[in-house]
């Protein structure tokens, strides 16, 4: 219900006084404001409660491709990425923000870090979806594993294998050769 007693529309407010807060821009109802500031707005839907080390969730809308999202003055913007400009600086033109720990609604700045495109991609976990191997950068061809990593738009053939395992090593190995950003190959087993 609305404070005016009518039936709730949106964010606790009835049609009228919605439209009215959604208009005028200085109407503040059960807390919401078109003249929050940026970083409230952005707490209010990070869940950092399990510590600085971990995942801070985003708790709001996402889109399509999974990130964080909200509308702020007029437009959408990704709430990894407000986080990272908040805490360390504004992002460069031509750069991406990389998740670390590969949790798209992940908002913690110390899970963040400027990379460009390519970088980004390099941090990618697992095969594609159509990889039959589950391998990625690994094939199976004529009875055999084929391993190739892919670099700058060129193709790096690094081998073909009898064993799953010996391509899998293979492509990991030239990946820590090639890239810089590959973070799960780089980490030592236990």
């Amino acid at each position: 219900m609305c404070h005016c007693g009518s039936t709730d529309f949106a964010r606790g407010m009835c049609r009228r006084h919605y439209d009215q807060a959604r208009f005028s821009g200085g109407m503040d109802v059960q807390g919401w404001s078109k003249s929050e500031p940026l970083d409230s707005r952005l707490s209010r839907r990070v869940d950092d409660s399990a510590g600085p080390e971990a995942c801070w969730p985003w708790t709001g809308a996402t889109d399509g491709q999974g990130y964080g999202h909200f509308r702020f003055q007029g437009r959408f913007l990704k709430a990894h990425r407000v986080s990272y400009s908040l805490a360390v600086g504004e992002i460069e033109d031509g750069y991406e923000i990389d998740h670390q720990c590969r949790n798209k609604r992940c908002c913690n700045p110390s899970h963040l870090r400027l990379a460009t495109h390519k970088q980004n991609l390099e941090n990618l976990s697992g095969a594609l979806s159509n990889n039959r191997t589950g391998v990625r950068g690994v094939s199976f061809q004529r009875g055999k594993y084929v391993a190739r990593v892919r670099h700058n738009g060129v193709s790096h053939y690094v081998g073909t294998f009898s064993t799953l395992e010996m391509a899998s090593d293979a492509v990991v190995s030239k990946r820590n050769e090639l890239f810089t950003h590959n973070d799960s190959d780089r980490i030592l087993p236990s």
